[in-house]
């Protein structure tokens, strides 16, 4: 099992955002397994299972729960340093951490799915335009209402780019030391943005689509820091937190798939992480390591499930047991295992070795290490 906790060196590591990490990018792929069978002209679900279908078409909401804990992880630095007087947050680090961090998978994974587009018989030209305009985050902008080609689900990223860089704007608002006022002014950034999100649904998609996501993640940092406060990490847990969980969870995936109703998930969203953290099963539960080590690699997963999916489905397509909804099922889970191979074997070479703060400076110097040798 890798060892996340090794790999990010982080003092603010929190087990449970890895665990709900896991949670989010499995709907994301139950989801979009769904979506490749429906592409192939199969309706399984709808066909046998029509109450599953319902649950099974509210799976695209794990994004959103990725914002959430974005906005969460974000917010974490800005509030211990404003609120707790622990390390000032640089902003020139702060964004050079984001280049060295995210890109290189990014870049890499884009220049894959370039090369899979033209072995497909894309245009090249038209391909190269909407590659370019992924690279820069900027297809959601340049090309509205339409899924970025080569890779559609780097919509979401542009998003969250978005986001990365008004973080530490809205981390400002952990300058007021008076707590019933910070968290006031934080319900209602993440209630204001709500209303915008359920009025404003259309394209082009930026991050006023869903506004009310990421201040809620900035409000659960909040509560989740305050070493005085009941709903914090440090409080004891108890089963009371466990039973709400299980109330808000299940309303997040039951509610009816409308635009509106999406808008104000995130007065769901962050109740049910916060129960996850003070729920004596839940903790237990989202600190498993084979969760938290799947989240841990949700990146990855996120990048490449498509294209694994893509091709696999054209085997997998051919094992078929009883009626389409339990093919269907069976279908799923040959799906899910080259997806997660695949992405661990590139976490592990890619994505892995850009944790380390510190690889662009040991990259240079071995590079120097070998010129030198070779000048010898």
């Amino acid at each position: 099992m890798l060892n996340l906790r090794r790999i990010v060196s982080s003092e603010s590591w929190v087990p449970e955002i890895d665990g709900l990490r896991f949670v989010a990018i499995l709907v994301v792929l139950l989801f979009h397994c769904q979506a490749e069978a429906l592409n192939r002209g199969v309706h399984p679900l709808n066909v046998d299972w029509p109450r599953y279908a319902y649950l099974w078409n509210n799976f695209d909401r794990g994004v959103l729960l990725f914002f959430v804990i974005s906005g969460f992880v974000l917010a974490r630095p800005f509030y211990q340093q404003y609120r707790l007087g622990k390390r000032r947050v640089v902003l020139s680090q702060y964004f050079l951490r984001r280049l060295t961090r995210l890109e290189p998978p990014y870049l890499l994974c884009l220049a894959i799915y370039f090369v899979a587009g033209l072995v497909i018989h894309a245009e090249p030209a038209n391909l190269a335009r909407h590659t370019l305009a992924s690279a820069f985050y900027l297809h959601n902008l340049i090309y509205p209402g339409a899924f970025p080609v080569p890779n559609f689900v780097t919509w979401s990223l542009e998003v969250e780019v978005q986001f990365y860089i008004l973080a530490p704007l809205l981390g400002q608002v952990y300058r007021i030391e008076r707590r019933w006022l910070r968290r006031t002014v934080l319900l209602g950034l993440t209630a204001a943005g709500c209303v915008w999100s359920s009025l404003h649904p259309q394209p082009p998609v930026t991050i006023l689509t869903f506004a009310g996501f990421f201040p809620a993640g900035f409000l659960l940092a909040d509560l989740f820091d305050d070493p005085d406060e009941t709903f914090a990490s440090t409080a004891p847990t108890s089963f009371a937190w466990d039973a709400l969980g299980v109330l808000f969870w299940v309303t997040i995936f039951l509610l009816p798939p409308t635009l509106f109703i999406r808008g104000y998930l995130p007065l769901l969203i962050a109740p049910a992480y916060l129960t996850v953290f003070r729920g004596t099963a839940s903790r237990w539960l989202f600190r498993k390591p084979l969760l938290t080590t799947i989240g841990g690699m949700c990146y990855s997963l996120y990048l490449l499930h498509p294209l694994v999916m893509s091709v696999a489905f054209r085997e997998v397509k051919f094992w078929r047991i009883g009626g389409d909804a339990v093919t269907f099922v069976l279908q799923t889970v040959l799906l899910l295992i080259p997806i997660l191979v695949v992405s661990l074997v590139y976490f592990v070479l890619i994505e892995r070795p850009c944790m380390n703060k510190r690889w662009p400076q040991e990259l240079a110097a071995r590079l120097r290490g070998w010129e030198v040798a070779a000048g010898k």
